[in-house]
């Protein structure tokens, strides 16, 4: 018997992106791999180890890789050291490659998006955003969506832009500009590590926290520190789909089929409430798990009052916080992983509609072809025609 294709992340070096972000995206790739029968292994890099990694790959010759180009990394290791290895890179910005080359891309908007609404359903009497006064390919842009969210609200949005390694004067400059806003005024960090530095800035000007001030980052690192002494609320990015989106990429590509010239792109999964915005510290925990489960066990039949059941709340209730957090309820999250599993057996394998509808947990063929009609906009039949991989599996 032949050995599994081998595919090879390469993943950027601890600090440069959060351990949990590292860990949802590889157990995103895992899950596409499993289904295809792939073995997945990881590796991380620096800019110091570019000469390592070309010896890796001559080395292995893996059948594909993924390659993290978080930060300002990713031009270390350009499409030219992957020549003849297909190659997706991922989470990947705007005009570092070439047209073409394949990219899996955060929807930066869209987390932009979910990070105002939330700060507008706290009813604040001001709104503001604070970036970074280093360029950063993600701190501008989402800056400057905020200010446009607001402008088109008619709210006023005052602006702060502050430093990555701040000095004593930028750390005054700081306090004393929040200690100048109006009060309950609700900014929007960029990340999470600049709304930690506002809201120490924000206890050294004698500003309550959420009376006075309210807070939201992005990137939910306080998952990974759960004693930290400042809750921040925080966007969290849905790394796990962005690991399964850029392995399906990968697929593509290794099957010689056309990719979106513009990039695949991922986007939030939810909102983290914690202290900084009067969320409690419990409650995200719950619909945490929650999502967990129905990652895990959408596919066996699993229903909303399951979900709500084992996180030990009302139906009603989970189904409320659930919706708060996500911007929709359990039900459409199952359904989405259900249609998730549906879309990668119909493009992998040769399954039958009725064995797949069975397979992902839906009550019937006819179910499972209403609902995927509904969602995607075209019969089953049809999308199997359109993104059938060569070789699929019996």
């Amino acid at each position: 018997m032949p050995s599994p294709p081998s595919v090879l992340y390469i993943g950027t070096p601890p600090g440069t992106q959060s351990e949990a972000g590292h860990r949802a995206k590889f157990a995103g790739m895992s899950r596409y791999a499993e289904a295809r029968g792939w073995s997945v292994s990881a590796a991380t890099w620096s800019r110091k180890m570019r000469r390592k990694v070309e010896s890796m790959l001559r080395r292995e010759r893996p059948a594909g890789c993924i390659v993290e180009c978080s930060g300002s990394l990713g031009p270390w290791l350009s499409p030219e050291l992957f020549a003849g290895i297909p190659a997706v890179w991922l989470d990947c910005r705007e005009g570092v490659f070439d047209p073409g080359v394949p990219t899996v891309v955060c929807d930066q908007d869209a987390v932009v998006r979910l990070a105002f609404g939330e700060l507008r359903s706290l009813r604040p009497d001001a709104l503001g955003v604070v970036s970074y006064r280093e360029a950063r390919f993600w701190s501008k842009p989402r800056a400057d969506t905020f200010r446009a969210l607001a402008a088109e609200a008619r709210s006023p949005c005052h602006s702060f832009a502050h430093c990555i390694h701040p000095s004593s004067a930028d750390a005054a400059r700081l306090k004393a500009w929040l200690a100048s806003l109006p009060r309950r005024t609700a900014l929007f960090c960029v990340n999470d590590n600049l709304a930690a530095a506002v809201l120490a800035a924000a206890a050294d000007a004698g500003l309550s926290v959420p009376r006075d001030l309210l807070a939201i980052g992005v990137d939910n690192r306080d998952a990974t520190e759960p004693d930290a002494s400042i809750g921040v609320s925080s966007v969290q990015i849905d790394f796990e789909r962005a690991g399964y989106l850029a392995a399906r990429t990968l697929d593509a590509v290794m099957h010689g089929a056309d990719v979106d010239p513009g990039g695949i792109s991922f986007g939030p999964s939810m909102v983290v409430r914690r202290r900084s915005t009067g969320g409690t510290r419990r409650a995200a925990p719950n619909i945490l798990e929650a999502m967990r489960i129905i990652r895990a066990e959408a596919c066996s039949g699993l229903s909303a009052a399951d979900v709500a059941r084992r996180v030990h709340g009302s139906r009603s209730l989970v189904d409320l916080r659930f919706r708060e957090a996500t911007g929709h309820s359990i039900l459409d999250e199952i359904l989405h992983v259900r249609l998730e599993k549906a879309c990668l057996l119909l493009a992998g394998t040769r399954m039958t509609i009725s064995a797949i509808s069975s397979f992902c947990g839906f009550e019937s063929e006819n179910a499972l072809l209403k609902t995927f009609r509904s969602r995607f906009g075209v019969p089953m039949r049809e999308w199997r025609r359109l993104h059938a991989m060569p070789g699929r599996q019996a």
